[in-house]
């Protein structure tokens, strides 16, 4: 009897693929394999970043925290997903990424075209799922995305990418990796008592990755309640490759950004935000 209820414990706490539910789970690169073999570096350790979000005379007060911490962060692995949807569709996105995402690092001219723009920004989503279940705590992605991008491998309407130049000479972007993930909603919801904010779970998330001067970023909102602008990361020439209005292509000449202005994008959130998990 004791054996038989062993038995029942281990298969409800047994660990399934994040995407199909399958098993058994193989170990995913945080920062994929192949860029880790396409730009190699000679770091003994990574900083690992986050913000802290504190209160202070009634005002809500979000700062940057780095850490630093040992070991290249290209050889971290996580156990979330099968070998077979590892070897199988996500290879093929990785496949159809890779070549473009060279491009992107090596040229400062590149025309993408519609079809490139979806291979970058599909590979991003898959990046970024894969990176927030590294902080499971703070996870905002849900259950349904994952499903999509598997089923399907498009990224849905909640998802946004774009593409900025860091500028050379200031901080070295080689191979930073920044996840943020926030609760945000309308401020009125939480004055009128609407909403409990403490026990609300994650909704937004930003990651960025950085491979040399190249920087590729990611946003996700899951709320229907809430409607970001672009107009903040305009002003800064990060340029949106997906989702766009136009089929045509697009040329990749943007201006480069100082590496402060885009760590400040990593850390301030809309207006809307009011709690950061």
């Amino acid at each position: 009897m004791a054996k038989s209820k062993s038995r029942i414990k281990k298969q409800q706490f047994k660990r399934v693929c994040i995407f199909c539910g399958g098993s058994p789970l193989s170990e995913q690169h945080c920062i994929p394999n192949w860029i880790e073999k396409e730009f190699p570096e000679n770091r003994i350790s990574h900083l690992n970043f986050e913000t802290i979000t504190e209160y202070s005379n009634g005002e809500l007060i979000i700062r940057p925290n780095e850490k630093l911490k040992q070991g290249r962060l290209g050889v971290k692995r996580l156990k979330i997903v099968c070998a077979k949807c590892n070897n199988h569709w996500m290879s093929i996105i990785e496949n159809e990424a890779k070549p473009i995402v060279k491009r992107l690092v090596n040229e400062q001219k590149v025309t993408l075209t519609q079809k490139e723009r979806e291979s970058i920004a599909v590979w991003m989503m898959l990046v970024s799922i894969i990176l927030e279940n590294d902080q499971p705590d703070s996870m905002a992605v849900d259950k349904e995305e994952r499903e999509a991008l598997y089923n399907f491998q498009v990224p849905t309407g909640k998802w946004e990418f774009f593409l900025a130049r860091a500028e050379e000479g200031n901080l070295d972007f080689s191979r930073r990796l920044f996840h943020q993930a926030f609760k945000i909603m309308p401020a009125s919801d939480i004055m009128n008592g609407k909403v409990d904010h403490l026990s609300q779970k994650c909704n937004y998330q930003l990651s960025l990755l950085g491979i040399k001067q190249m920087v590729l970023i990611s946003r996700y909102l899951r709320s229907d309640e809430v409607k970001l602008s672009d107009k903040d990361l305009a002003s800064v020439n990060l340029i949106k490759i997906w989702p766009t209005s136009s089929n045509e292509n697009v040329l990749i000449n943007n201006k480069p950004i100082q590496s402060n202005i885009i760590e400040s994008i990593m850390i301030n959130a809309p207006e809307a935000l009011l709690l950061r998990s």
